[in-house]
């Protein structure tokens, strides 16, 4: 068996186990303040990214897809925006960030890191001193406050390693602060501002 059969034995398998998760979701009767229904929920997220990781794998692997082509096609579905006007840097991301928990950030994360260095061809996107890295988390209207998660429990790390590698000298408190808010809104979404600590400052208000 070569490497592309096994490859896509392995997509099929997890394709079979989320159809069963996502009939166990379907099952549970009353979502809200439901624990079972909860733990399906972040399991339907990570084997889905999952998957999705495990396909753009086998595009590699097949020689047919080069890195580049699949990582962009990937950011455009995704409608990630990277764009920076005086001075400070915006980034849109389609979803909310994910609770931490290993191997779940890495569907988001290349297509970021692609879509940066795409800017960073076009545009400067450094910041020069002091950064801030502000997070702003917008949760639906209607969404349940119980699934506003506290931010020391969402996967930023890996965010903020990409973002450092084409805008920061380090992500380290001599060079870098992170800031967190939480906004309502008609979609959930996260967008990324990434500025110098005096237009942070400027614009969100004193410490």
């Amino acid at each position: 068996m070569n490497d592309k059969t096994q490859m896509a034995k392995d997509i099929l398998k997890r394709i079979e186990g989320l159809h069963s998760i996502a009939e166990r979701v379907v099952k549970v009767s009353d979502p809200k303040n439901n624990e079972t229904f909860e733990y399906l929920l972040n399991q339907l997220i990570l084997m889905s990214e999952k998957l999705t990781c495990a396909v753009r794998g086998l595009g590699l692997n097949s020689q047919t897809k080069k890195q580049e082509e699949i990582m962009k096609t990937a950011s455009d579905i995704l409608e990630i925006n990277v764009s920076k006007n005086d001075g400070e840097l915006e980034i849109c991301l389609p979803s909310l960030l994910p609770r931490k928990m290993p191997g779940k950030t890495k569907f988001i994360t290349d297509p970021l890191k692609h879509k940066l260095k795409e800017a960073a061809n076009e545009t400067d996107l450094r910041i020069d001193g002091k950064a801030v890295i502000c997070f702003v988390h917008v949760y639906r209207e209607n969404m349940n406050s119980a699934h506003c998660y506290d931010y020391d429990n969402l996967e930023t790390k890996n965010v903020i390693d990409a973002i450092t590698l084409y805008c920061l000298k380090d992500d380290g408190p001599e060079y870098c602060e992170v800031h967190h808010k939480m906004q309502r809104g008609s979609t959930n979404k996260t967008i990324i501002y990434v500025t110098t600590e005096e237009q942070f400052f400027e614009q969100f208000g004193p410490r």
